[in-house]
This record gives C-alpha cells, sequence and structure tokens, in this order.
C-alpha cells in the first residue's frame, strides 16, 4: 500500500492517503505499522500534491499518525515545516476539514 503513494497517478494517491486516514485514525497498531512501513515521508512528498483533497488527507493522516510514538519521527523527518507552510496557506478549509472528520463524524452513533 505505502508504494502505492509514489505512483503518478492523483486518483491512486488519493485513495491511499485517504485509507491510511482511516488506518491511523482508530488504531494505535495501525500507526506504528504505517510509520514503520516508511508512509511518513512518503505522506510528506504528497503534501505537494496537485489534488486539494490528498493534500487534506495528508494532514489528517500525519495528525492521527502523531496521536502516540510517532511524533519523534514526523520532526525528524522533517515534516514540520512543510505542514506549517501548508497549513498558513489553507488553514481555515484544514480548520473545517479537522473539525468535521475529528468531532463531528468522530461523535456521531454508528
Amino acid at each position: 500500500m505505502i508504494e502505492d503513494l509514489e505512483y503518478n497517478i492523483i486518483e491512486v494517491q488519493r485513495e491511499v492517503v485517504a485509507e491510511l486516514r482511516l488506518l491511523a485514525k482508530y488504531n494505535m497498531e495501525n500507526r506504528i505499522i504505517i510509520a514503520n512501513c516508511g508512509a511518513i515521508r512518503a505522506l510528506i512528498a504528497l503534501l505537494h500534491s496537485s489534488d486539494l483533497k490528498t493534500q487534506e488527507n495528508v494532514v489528517t493522516a500525519l495528525l492521527n499518525l502523531s496521536i502516540n510514538e510517532n511524533k519523534n519521527e514526523i520532526v525528524v523527518v522533517g515534516a514540520v515545516d512543510p505542514l506549517i507552510n501548508w497549513l498558513l496557506n489553507r488553514s481555515n478549509r484544514l480548520v473545517l476539514v479537522l473539525y468535521i472528520d475529528e468531532f463531528i463524524i468522530a461523535e456521531s452513533p454508528k
């Protein structure tokens, strides 16, 4: 799955990033596995994707991956500056996306 992030097909990248975001959202073991497979570096590279939905999913996936032991790796691989730049350029939309994803959907009855 991680190697699919390197394909130059936007639809494939968008789908894989969305899957990683969801896999990392609720499960600590998934977060560790995803990080150990090298996904963090690949996700950071996709912050420059021409597809805004992919970019939003990258930011949310990195947020989900940062919930536990992966925070240090996210900093070490150089994600902080690209994330800050992305956030500064798209903060209003991101706040809405994160709010909907993390609070409204997470709190809705299943």
